[in-house]
């Protein structure tokens, strides 16, 4: 089975399952926890702590996993990797790689085409509107850069789940990655970006 698509999981604390969109590549299968893009009609991020714990959105469009489903599927036992493909607006995708083990990041892969905006949120807590974890003494971060939900400290240097510009404009309230390039600070307005994970000791989803 190699096409990528939507498939039935079943995180420890889901019996029932939940869906989400599995794409394969290279004979390697990684589970989208986030997708962002162009889609109609466009899903809303700016939502509270509990929808972020629950998931929300459509595997087919966009959708964010939901942060219970997404602590019980990468368990504290294995190693991950985590994968992230991003394209500007100007149609330039580039994608990047990091070991994890229990959401912590431990190894930004040096050959990643993408650069390391993670590093900054390594080792923080969820922060949403209404659930202000950040390292920011001036105010939430969530409710400072558009609404949506991260691992902020002050602020980021990665909002994926930012609204989506409507003009091209970059600011500090949209979807951008700001080092997109591994040689140094590149902010970028992005009109696409996925985060994936997938176990290191295997293929499957």
């Amino acid at each position: 089975m190699n096409d990528s698509g939507v498939f039935l999981i079943f995180p420890k604390q889901s019996p029932s399952g939940v869906n989400v969109y599995c794409e394969f590549e290279g004979g390697k299968a990684w589970t989208v926890f986030l997708a962002r893009r162009q889609h109609t009609p466009q899903e809303n991020f700016t939502r509270p702590w509990r929808d972020y714990r629950n998931g929300f959105g459509n595997p087919l469009g966009e959708y964010w996993l939901g942060n219970d489903n997404l602590h019980a599927l990468t368990d504290r036992e294995t190693r991950y990797q985590l994968r992230v493909v991003a394209r500007s607006l100007e149609g330039v995708e580039r994608s990047g790689e990091w070991q994890m083990y229990q959401l912590n990041l431990n190894q930004y892969v040096t050959t990643s085409q993408l650069g390391d905006a993670l590093q900054y949120s390594d080792g923080m807590t969820f922060t949403t509107m209404d659930s202000d974890h950040d390292a920011w003494p001036h105010g939430n971060c969530a409710a400072f850069t558009g609404g949506g939900g991260w691992w902020f400290r002050s602020c980021s240097d990665a909002l994926p789940t930012a609204p989506l510009s409507k003009y091209g404009d970059e600011d500090d309230t949209t979807l951008s990655w700001k080092i997109f390039s591994p040689s140094g600070p590149s902010a970028v307005t992005l009109s696409e970006i996925r985060f994936m994970v997938r176990r290191q000791c295997s293929g499957r989803c």
